[in-house]
């Protein structure tokens, strides 16, 4: 028994921590539901059933929430971090991130860190209440500064120069991210054509050349953006790539400092990989897939998940 010779606490919470009081409690209807039923239930009596609409009503209701909003001195929204609304006195925390690039889809995601650090300067907090899509802002924008640890020896870029910095990398990374979409639903597509030609009243000999000069295409971008995945599956370092020289230019937004000339460098090498990449793309979605597409439909393929109406 160690007694009171030790004492574990957690660590303080990293970032602008604010602290906020709520007055009202903020419950789904689920949950005032379920509240009532224990009440009912610890009284012994009788649980009505709810009716059908009301339990769909149920899978429709959003629980409320409070929204951090973050804003550089020019009133840009550099990130906003969101927890459940509940009643009493809480904190919240920013951790001097901007909004991370990532692509997003229907899934919610859980992972929204990973962004640029924010430099020193002076930044203004709001908070805002939403429930049920009706939104509350709960005060006035409050003005902090955030400032370095300590100065470095060397001066990095100015607050403007690191944000035209950041917001070309957010550009291209997200260019990357569509072309990496049009890519995975262009090798989606080729593949269910190849099946649809398996049952398209045609002989052999006119759309198998197209689809396997489209195949051999596609196989050549992906690995030119992804790598070889014979040399990922044993360890093997691939040649340098667009992602490669992206990972390299966001490495100049790990610290405060700012970008260096290479990390510009490898942004602009970046670019230009990335419109060659797009110039292939466009023409393998919008003139060789539909053009194979055409071919099918005359000779009455079936119908491929994901084709329009017409």
């Amino acid at each position: 028994n160690t007694g009171a010779d030790y004492y574990f606490a957690k660590n303080p919470t990293y970032g602008a921590v604010f602290t906020y009081h709520l007055a009202d409690e903020y419950k789904t209807v689920k949950e005032l539901r379920k509240k009532k039923e224990a009440i009912l239930n610890m009284k012994k009596a009788d649980i009505p059933f709810p009716g059908w609409e009301s339990l769909d009503a149920e899978l429709d209701d959003q629980a409320a929430k409070i929204i951090l909003s973050i804003q550089d001195q020019e009133g840009n929204v550099v990130n906003k971090i969101s927890q459940k609304a509940s009643r009493g006195s809480h904190r919240i925390a920013w951790d001097f991130s901007h909004f991370n690039p990532y692509a997003v889809s229907d899934q919610s995601s859980s992972y929204n860190r990973g962004g640029a650090l924010a430099k020193p300067g002076t930044y203004q907090a709001s908070l805002a209440l939403v429930e049920n899509g009706k939104v509350t802002q709960l005060n006035e924008s409050i003005p902090f500064q955030v400032q370095a640890i300590r100065e470095g020896i060397l001066k990095g870029i100015s607050h403007d120069e690191y944000n035209a910095y950041l917001n070309d990398i957010n550009e291209v990374y997200t260019s990357i991210e569509a072309a990496q979409d049009v890519l995975s639903k262009s090798i989606k597509m080729q593949k269910a054509m190849d099946n649809a030609l398996n049952k398209s009243k045609i002989l052999p000999g006119k759309i198998e050349p197209k689809l396997s000069s489209l195949k051999a295409d596609l196989t050549r971008i992906k690995r030119n953006l992804s790598g070889s995945p014979s040399r990922s599956e044993v360890g093997e370092k691939n040649p340098s790539g667009l992602r490669k020289f992206l990972y390299n230019a966001m490495a100049g937004l790990k610290n405060s400092y700012g970008p260096t000339p290479l990390h510009s460098k490898s942004l602009e090498i970046t670019k230009q990989l990335l419109s060659e990449l797009e110039s292939e793309l466009v023409t393998i979605s919008e003139i060789k897939i539909p053009e194979i597409e055409a071919d099918l439909k005359e000779a009455e393929g079936p119908y491929i998940i994901g084709q329009s109406i017409n």
